[in-house]
């Protein structure tokens, strides 16, 4: 199937053309520079939630304008058996300082502990990847 694809660019240059040219606008869309990526995430909450069966996950991020930032892990699950029903929450805030360096979104802790998480747009204006995952982004004022 890529060969026949490469043959038939080989065969019509305009049609190289238009997806050279295609594929360059995709790319430069997605990408952003580090000033920009902060500008954006300042006053931005990120949320995924998940469901898989009986159990709930949510995270959100707030990033504030100052580099300091919060997540907030959410989890949840229940399971019905012949003795009852076992169910299960548990909270986690993580606090610390955010910023981005080559592309990447460098979050460390209060513990001193960081992580690197790629930055990327997603096909909807309000979504935000992180490695590869979609986050809704909306503004928000908890930083005030």
């Amino acid at each position: 199937m890529l060969e026949k694809s490469i043959q038939t660019l080989r065969k019509h240059p305009a049609a190289f053309l238009a997806a050279s040219i295609l594929f360059t606008s995709a790319f430069a869309c997605n990408m952003q520079s580090d000033d920009e990526w902060t500008r954006s995430l300042e006053h931005v909450k990120l949320s995924r939630a998940s469901n898989s069966g009986s159990v709930s996950n949510k995270t959100i991020y707030y990033f504030c304008p100052g580099g300091e930032y919060a997540m907030l892990t959410q989890f949840s699950g229940f399971s019905g058996g012949g003795a009852g029903t076992l169910s299960m929450a548990d909270e986690d805030v993580e606090r610390g300082r955010w910023r981005v360096r080559s592309g990447e979104l460098l979050l460390q802790n209060e513990n001193g502990e960081s992580r690197q998480l790629g930055l990327g747009t997603g096909m909807d204006e309000n979504v935000v990847q992180l490695d590869g995952v979609g986050y809704l982004a909306e503004r928000q004022n908890e930083c005030q």
